[in-house]
């Protein structure tokens, strides 16, 4: 299974989609934060400083061997397991080990910071790790100097040893001076002088070695009793005002991350149809306009939404004027009839198609929009009736332009189906589905377009509602034929449209 790499625009459009998803738990994170800081408070915290010998300063930057070793010797076993006995209940060093920090400001300076329960119990703690280590170091000191004592008394035995056999090689050297070198006292004496300065050079060496450790123990003795002191005792560390605030930023930014998880785990699994080319590829329809539109849901707004029908955007009416252009027949004065289909939970198609209805009459047609039966118009069909004034019976509205006349007219009706199991009653208009982006997968959108088919009215185009900003697709099928095939001459538009306003009523 090969890894698709992660395209940042899906994945953004993912999260957004998802926005009130990964707010809210983005705000629990953050309120988790905060209670964590009432709950669990951080603990106060006591330090001490302990200065190191001079000779710990090597006058490079970053922190010296030396004091490296000195923070491993604070934090280790011996010294943490005498200093957790300074509070009560006494504490392991383990415990302790988990609440110690040992840094070093500088190169002679390493610093305690300790937390603790309590205050009193911090500065005691401090205390005690600082001044247990400096008697480690004494301790280990002492040892030192008995080391270094038994060192030089090993140099002096070899240097004397050394002289020793210096004397013996001279002694030699003179014997064989008066002899012959091929006599047999010449030949003894010869081989004696080469195992005398043969010895002589081992123990030379074993000098030298012991002479290099008595220097490095006396350097050791000297970094450990030199100034190793308490510098500062325990004081109280002031909390710090940003750790409540780090903590809380750490809770929504856990938050945040975990909501984005889901979010594209979300949209992964999401089979709703967002680009025109996807929408209109689900059932071989062609986009025949785009439209941005609010949901409507009481009277009020729906009476809004028509009021300020007749004003549409520029793109929203020459989006119109092409969908027009193509409805004709060639017969200025018929009337065209169309079929508006929207899903009864897409409120907001409907009002995409309402505002369509609006953008053919700034265009300056004639337009009546007729609303269905079903539940989830009923908000629409009363404003309708508002709009008309009341007229028991008829849900229709009139978007014509105050009394002028006009050759165009254009019959508009509106009919929400359901979703699970969709009904499109017989029609002689051309049908236009009409769906929000992200709204509808290809089974729902092909569940339609089956029974459109089957009232003798089949989809012949649709109307995205709110695509995406970045949605650069069009919706067109490339196969060259018509989206709205001519009607016939022998069909009388008069009794379609009479036919398609008691079917309204």
């Amino acid at each position: 299974m090969q890894e698709q790499p992660l395209d940042l625009r899906r994945a953004m459009k993912a999260v957004k989609g998802h926005r009130a998803l990964v707010g809210a738990l983005c705000a629990l994170g953050l309120a988790a934060g905060v209670a964590y800081d009432f709950v669990k408070p951080p603990l106060p915290a006591a330090r001490a400083l302990v200065l190191l010998p001079p000779s710990a300063v090597t006058g490079q930057p970053g922190q010296s061997p030396y004091t490296v070793t000195q923070k491993i010797i604070a934090t280790s076993s011996p010294v943490l397991s005498e200093a957790g006995g300074a509070v009560l209940p006494p504490i392991g060093a383990q415990e302790l080990r988990s609440r110690l920090s040992v840094t070093a400001p500088s190169q002679d300076v390493l610093q305690v910071l300790v937390h603790a329960k309590t205050r009193s119990d911090a500065k005691k703690l401090a205390n005690a790790v600082a001044t247990d280590y400096i008697a480690y170091v004494a301790n280990s000191a002492n040892g030192s100097a008995a080391l270094l004592k038994h060192l030089e008394s090993e140099s002096v035995q070899l240097t004397q040893q050394v002289l020793g056999l210096q004397k013996q090689i001279n002694s030699t050297e003179s014997q064989l001076a008066a002899e012959s070198p091929t006599s047999p006292a010449g030949v003894r004496d010869n081989s004696e002088l080469n195992t005398l300065r043969t010895e002589q050079e081992q123990v030379s060496i074993q000098l030298s070695n012991i002479n290099s450790q008595v220097v490095n123990a006396e350097v050791t003795n000297t970094q450990a009793t030199d100034a190793t002191q308490l510098l500062e005792p325990a004081v109280v560390v002031p909390a710090s005002k940003l750790e409540p605030v780090l903590t809380a930023f750490l809770g929504a930014l856990a938050g945040l991350a975990a909501g984005t998880a889901l979010a594209l785990g979300f949209a992964r699994g999401d089979r709703r149809l967002r680009s025109r080319d996807a929408l209109a590829g689900a059932i071989g329809a062609p986009v025949v306009a785009s439209i941005w539109a609010k949901p409507c849901r009481t009277v009020g707004e729906w009476r809004k939404l028509l009021e300020r029908s007749h004003n549409p955007s520029a793109i929203e009416a020459w989006n119109t004027r092409r969908m027009l252009e193509r409805l004709r027949d060639g017969n200025d004065s018929q009337e065209a009839l169309l079929r508006l289909l929207v899903f009864a939970g897409d409120s907001t198609a409907a009002a995409g198609g309402t505002k369509l209805a609006g953008a053919a009459r700034f265009l300056g047609v004639d337009t009546h929009v007729y609303v269905g039966e079903h539940s989830a118009l009923e908000a629409l069909r009363s404003a309708c009736l508002v709009a008309n004034g009341p007229r028991p019976g008829d849900a229709a509205v009139n978007l014509k332009r105050g009394n002028e006349s006009s050759t165009s007219q254009l019959s508009v009706s509106i009919e929400a189906v359901d979703e699970a199991k969709p009904h499109v009653g017989p029609s002689f208009a051309k049908s236009l589905l009409v769906v929000s982006a992200g709204y509808a997968t290809a089974g729902d959108l092909a569940k339609v377009a089956l029974a459109a088919s089957d009232s003798g009215s089949p989809v012949r185009g649709l109307v995205v509602v709110n695509p995406d900003a970045d949605d650069s697709t069009t919706g067109v099928l490339g196969d060259g034929t018509d989206m709205f095939p001519r009607v016939s001459k022998e069909l009388d538009g008069q009794e379609v449209a009479a036919e398609l306003r008691r079917q309204a009523q």
